[in-house]
């Protein structure tokens, strides 16, 4: 996640871009999507590990881990409802 993704409008505010360049050399906010990214990957394999507890066939057929906070999101919302669905039928 970038400055401007967490402050709408960041670019556009005085001092803005300045700020958004020390970010991009700084990578202040690189450590934080870091630790995101692990841990999104962590409930992936947590998730996908107690599906297969009740379906042992299921195969979570994916192109690879989700690269935005937003698809991480949408991937961990996806496999809750695979799992509630394999703990229903």
């Amino acid at each position: 996640m970038t400055l401007e993704q967490t402050f709408p409008g960041l670019s556009n505010a005085p001092g803005g871009a300045i700020i958004a360049l020390a970010d991009n050399a700084l990578d202040i906010t690189g450590p934080s999507r870091r630790l995101t990214t692990e841990l999104a990957d962590a409930e992936v394999k947590k998730l996908i590990a107690q599906i297969r507890q009740v379906d042992p066939d299921f195969r979570y057929q994916s192109l690879g881990p989700a690269t935005t906070l937003e698809g991480q999101i949408n991937e961990i919302r996806n496999l809750r409802m695979q799992l509630a669905s394999a703990l229903v039928v």
